[in-house]
């Protein structure tokens, strides 16, 4: 219900169309030892779950919309989660998902991922924390630069929420004369947007201002940080991890990605 509520919020704060989209799972039938197959009740069981959920998300949802003057869709489909929201970001300007659930083995390990949606979608995705069931984001912004073109792009994607954010805070994700050089050529940019960030300059080598992030953010008390998504494959990511992934499992605040 969190991510109705953010969606709710951004949507009333920049009278956009909020889509909510539920999705459910296609029943698999399973087989037990003789051959035979467990199927007509266990699917008519699943499926009675899912629509008791979806009548239940969806009144509240239109009580909310009933509160505001505000546009809105509702769409129920069933399919792959990742392959159905890949579809629907081509026509959509923004997404927010969720973070993994850190205690669930079954989904870090066979869920679609969060930050899955950013590197296959065509649309921006904002990630929000596990666990916090109210959040207010865009107020205090960190940006965390790094020249690339998925930061890039992030950045670009945020122009609607930095204008309207209190504080604006710049910080490299790198260290180094280039990284400081890069960080003001990107807050002159902002500038253009009548944005006027802060500027952080990393003080250490790129390792530790890449570890730094999340410090940054409760340092300028951050409600929302703007990054490019990894360049990584996945399967090094789910092995020997990288920004990307330290980022999702242990930001507490929002995370606005693109790839």
């Amino acid at each position: 219900m969190t991510r109705l509520r953010v969606a709710y919020n951004l949507a009333c704060r920049h009278n956009a169309l909020l889509s909510v989209v539920f999705i459910t799972s296609p029943v698999r039938t399973l087989q037990v030892a003789d051959g035979r197959t467990v199927a007509v009740a266990y699917t008519h069981e699943v499926q009675d779950i899912s629509a008791e959920k979806s009548k239940t998300v969806e009144h509240e949802f239109r009580q909310w919309c009933k509160l505001h003057d505000v546009r809105y869709e509702w769409t129920m489909v069933e399919g792959e989660h990742i392959k159905v929201l890949t579809q629907l970001s081509h026509y959509h300007d923004l997404a927010i998902v969720s973070q993994s659930d850190p205690r669930n083995l079954e989904e870090m390990l066979f869920a679609e991922l969060p930050d899955q949606l950013a590197m296959v979608g065509s649309c921006p995705v904002i990630v929000l924390p596990h666990g916090q069931r109210r959040m207010v984001l865009g107020r205090r912004i960190l940006v965390a630069w790094k020249e690339t073109v998925e930061c890039s792009r992030a950045v670009r994607a945020s122009i609607p929420f930095l204008q309207q954010a209190e504080s604006v805070t710049l910080v490299s994700r790198e260290g180094g004369k280039e990284a400081a050089r890069s960080l003001e050529r990107i807050a002159n940019t902002l500038r253009l947007h009548d944005i006027e960030p802060g500027v952080r300059m990393p003080q250490h080598g790129a390792r530790a201002a890449e570890g730094r992030v999340l410090e940054y953010a409760r340092e300028t008390r951050a409600d929302m940080i703007v990054m490019g998504g990894s360049g990584n494959s996945r399967l090094r990511e789910l092995v020997l991890g990288g920004g990307t992934r330290r980022m999702l499992t242990n930001a507490n605040v929002p995370i606005l990605m693109s790839h």
